[in-house]
């Protein structure tokens, strides 16, 4: 078995010594403890089910500064149709609370690229 281990850019090592197989039978999805990863980490597009473009990295406008969505109850009538459909299968909470051991990127702003790859990087995999 392969453990997981994810070297950022910033020379920080992690690895949790659990196996891939482990990681994505137990991963489930905790939105209060994620710090709205991915409405940071991840791209939005047009053609993709948004209404609009947005980079990988940069909060979501509707994203409150309390990790809230301002616009969940209407996500659909607002033409959010990619987030109704998106599930980080838990790997935000995985690198908010495990890997960052709860420093969320909006206190901590030196942590956010490292933490958007991480969420790209345990989605993926």
């Amino acid at each position: 078995m392969k453990n997981v281990q994810i070297k950022y850019k910033s020379g920080f090592v992690f690895n949790d010594g659990l196996s891939l197989s482990n990681i994505r039978k137990n991963l489930q999805a905790d939105c209060q403890k994620c710090f709205g990863l991915c409405c940071v980490a991840l791209y939005f597009s047009s053609s993709e089910g948004f209404p609009t473009d947005k980079a990988a990295g940069y909060p979501c406008p509707n994203l409150s500064k309390n990790y809230s969505c301002n616009v969940h109850e209407n996500l659909i009538e607002r033409g959010f149709k990619g987030c109704v459909a998106y599930d980080c299968f838990g790997a935000g909470q995985k690198v908010a609370q495990s890997i960052f051991h709860g420093n969320d990127w909006y206190k901590f702003p030196q942590n956010k690229n490292d933490m958007s790859y991480a969420v790209r990087v345990n989605k993926c995999k």
